[in-house]
């Protein structure tokens, strides 16, 4: 005959009868078997205590089987067919009890400095805590930067028609000052000299541009 678990709340001892040798005693003496209102937080309840979780370096106890394990989740599904929430229940473990060890799932790292302070870390990642959120700032400080409109570059730009006009009605001696006055305006010198039917080479040399270059 195959061993099965005590059939008592709470048990976890193998045995080949419906109850094992403690609760058959508990019942042929009248006190009936546990019920979840008789558990008491310190009370035994499998291989652990009812209402904690044992936790250390080594993991969390498994009240069912008396293993540690870094996460109980994967394992209470795989080895016990039990959900999170149906063992939670049987073990007296509240909501806000966490079933997993501060480190799952972040693997251990030799110790080494922050990128920053120099603060010895001994979890993953290249800076302490207080530097990150100091780099997140900086970041957030940066893109907000980013975000403003940048000042819009002034261009070349064309003739209007009444420029076009007075630079064909301007007296010989006022084409000079008017030449310079529309260069300082961004009037590209092309323009200018195809106005006047003169050649680029004629204004770079009759007229040249103070600040002759690449506009700002």
């Amino acid at each position: 005959m195959g061993m099965s678990r005590c059939g008592a709340f709470g048990c976890t001892t193998e045995t080949v009868d419906p109850l094992c040798i403690f609760h058959a005693r508990r019942v042929r003496r009248g006190l009936g078997l546990p019920t979840v209102d008789d558990l008491r937080v310190g009370d035994r309840s499998g291989h652990g205590v009812w209402g904690r979780v044992d936790r250390t370096a080594e993991g969390i106890l498994c009240h069912e089987c008396g293993q540690r394990f870094a996460s109980l989740g994967i394992h209470l599904a795989r080895a016990h067919e039990l959900t999170v929430r149906v063992y939670r229940d049987r073990h007296g473990i509240h909501d806000e009890e966490s079933l997993a060890v501060a480190s799952a799932g972040r693997p251990r790292r030799r110790a080494h400095p922050c990128g920053r302070c120099g603060t010895i870390l001994t979890v993953p990642g290249k800076l302490c805590d207080e530097c990150r959120v100091t780099r997140l700032v900086e970041l957030e400080n940066r893109q907000a930067a980013l975000a403003e409109p940048r000042p819009v570059k002034v261009r070349w730009r064309r003739l209007t028609g009444e420029e076009r006009d007075a630079l064909l009605r301007a007296a010989p001696e006022e084409v000079g000052s008017l030449i310079a006055s529309l260069q300082r305006s961004r009037v590209t010198s092309a323009e200018i000299a195809a106005v006047l039917g003169r050649s680029q080479k004629w204004m770079a040399r009759t007229h040249p541009r103070p600040d002759w270059g690449t506009p700002r």
